[in-house]
């Protein structure tokens, strides 16, 4: 069953989250609008927030041939999912799903139309970083 999030979910996501440590911020509006102004910065640019992601949270990003797809690896041997580290051990890959939508809704905010992402390869599943695919740019 997929999950469902809404804007409200990336201040959560990004509070728990140690990849995510330099923009964390206590639950609530506050955290909320912090992450709106990070993506704010790169909507209609994504070139810009793939250098972003690079830089910051240290994740391999590479086009495919045609441009039209990205492979994305979060590039960290731990999943940074809040709830699979709250649990320590226990999280099932079905948490996955929400990782992928908030894939989905990180990208689709930057290229301004509806983006598509799946999970590819993942820690809590294969016990490797994570890999999405971004595909609809």
């Amino acid at each position: 069953k997929a999950c469902t999030l809404k804007v409200t979910f990336f201040p959560l996501f990004l509070t728990l989250s140690q990849s995510y440590q330099s923009y964390s911020s206590p639950v609530g509006l506050d955290s909320e609008y912090r992450m709106d102004n990070i993506l704010e910065k790169y909507v209609g640019n994504l070139p810009s927030f793939i250098s972003f992601l690079e830089k910051e949270w240290g994740w391999e990003i590479t086009y495919s041939e045609d441009g039209q797809q990205l492979l994305v690896d979060e590039n960290k041997d731990f999943c940074v999912f809040p709830i699979a580290n709250n649990i320590q051990g226990k999280a099932s890959g079905k948490l996955c799903n929400c990782s992928e939508k908030f894939a989905e809704q990180i990208f689709s905010r930057v290229c301004q139309k509806n983006i598509n992402a799946k999970v590819k390869r993942s820690v809590l599943r294969d016990g490797q970083s994570c890999i999405y695919e971004i595909s609809g740019l």
